[in-house]
């Protein structure tokens, strides 16, 4: 099932613009790419992955939360957040980590599409025990599969760049904030790179326009995350700068008023 949710923040809006509401059905897949990207930080992937299972928790208070239109939104929104971030974390590890991280997915693209409480508070257990390492299988995600509902996904984006904008006065008092949005904004640009909207549509310059904006997204994000790392406001707002470009490039391709 398909939960409705709440309006794309400006960050998200030239996703969906072309081609609809944003569905995994709706994508077409892209070539895979001629090297393996480099690991994103598993630290912070897993201080998300965290954050996301809370948010989900609190959807399943009740029955009437869990029922609640504003619950599902949350619940389906952040299930997909929790699927991405879970699915870097599998492309960035290996053996254990990538099993446990595997089946963290797994669950978090069940949660996504719960639609009893007791089933979602089930797989919140199997979702948790994945993340502490204590259970594993499934196979592993790819970037250019079906990794994440991108109509429940795009939102945060928006979220996570407002957390970037706030967090940036702060940045050497908790540097952390600034890195987990930015590994989150990475990984949302390698799975974007594999999914070009209504591609049998598109103009060629519409289709190079989405994977250059994707992979000025990545560097930007990566530019980032290494700033914050060395709590370097100058060079965080720069690279913050680029990364907001990364949607102004697509706007423009895709001919959106801002």
């Amino acid at each position: 099932m398909r939960r409705p949710f709440r309006p794309l923040l400006l960050a998200a809006v030239c996703l969906a613009a072309f081609a609809g509401p944003w569905t995994t059905g709706a994508l077409i897949q892209g070539d895979e790419p001629a090297a393996k990207p480099s690991p994103l930080p598993a630290e912070e992937l897993k201080a998300l992955a965290k954050t996301f299972l809370s948010r989900i928790e609190e959807t399943t208070a009740d029955a009437e939360t869990f029922q609640s239109e504003d619950g599902q939104n949350r619940r389906y929104q952040n299930a997909s957040a929790l699927a991405l971030v879970a699915a870097a974390l599998a492309q960035s590890s290996e053996g254990d980590t990538r099993a446990a991280a595997s089946a963290l997915w797994k669950a978090a693209a069940e949660l996504a599409e719960a639609e009893q409480l007791q089933q979602a508070k089930a797989l919140l257990g199997q979702a948790r025990d994945a993340l502490a390492g204590k259970a594993a299988g499934g196979e592993t995600p790819t970037w250019a599969g079906e990794v994440a509902e991108l109509d429940g996904l795009m939102p945060e984006v928006g979220n996570q760049q407002n957390r970037i904008n706030r967090s940036l006065r702060r940045l050497r008092r908790r540097p952390q904030r600034v890195q987990q949005a930015a590994v989150f904004m990475a990984a949302t640009a390698r799975l974007l790179k594999h999914h070009v909207p209504g591609k049998d549509e598109a103009e060629p310059d519409q289709i190079r326009a989405w994977k250059s904006s994707s992979a000025l997204m990545e560097q930007a994000a990566l530019e980032l995350l290494q700033a914050a790392r060395a709590k370097d406001t100058s060079a965080a707002r720069a690279a913050n700068k680029r990364l907001d470009q990364s949607c102004h490039q697509c706007h423009e391709a895709f001919g959106i008023d801002e």
